[in-house]
């Protein structure tokens, strides 16, 4: 249900939070599939943002080295739902995991730094977009 995924997401980033560091170790080859996955729920765009909010809750105090493990599994899962909300933000000016998306994918940057190079290229179009149009009242 929506709703238990939603709180599961809330919990998940607030233990990333209270246990800094000793979480991420223990439990990141289980919570980053678990929140790539929340990703993919299309139907519900809150329980969608906040798994990537999620997500940027357990990467700011992860180390990189385990970050970098599941980069491109990361990488491929934000482009595609950049991608697909970035067409649902054209047609229907929806843009709630949009922002988030964008917040998701520099704070994984921030944490990798140079292990980020390889996809920079990936997401600059379509960023430098959104950047250079986002001029209405709502941002």
């Amino acid at each position: 249900h929506p709703r238990v995924r939603y709180a599961a997401c809330n919990a998940l980033g607030q233990m990333s939070t209270d246990f800094q560091g000793t979480f991420q170790k223990k439990f990141h080859a289980k919570v980053i599939p678990g929140l790539l996955s929340i990703l993919d729920d299309h139907d519900n765009p809150r329980t969608q943002a906040h798994g990537g909010a999620a997500l940027v809750n357990f990467s700011e105090d992860c180390p990189p080295r385990l970050l970098v493990e599941h980069l491109p599994q990361i990488i491929e899962k934000l482009e595609q739902v950049l991608s697909r909300k970035y067409q649902e933000l054209v047609h229907h000016n929806r843009k709630l995991v949009l922002e988030q998306i964008v917040t998701t994918l520099a704070a994984i940057a921030d944490t990798v730094a140079q292990e980020f190079s390889p996809y920079y290229d990936r997401f600059m179009p379509q960023l430098k977009y959104l950047f250079k149009n986002a001029v209405s009242v709502d941002y």
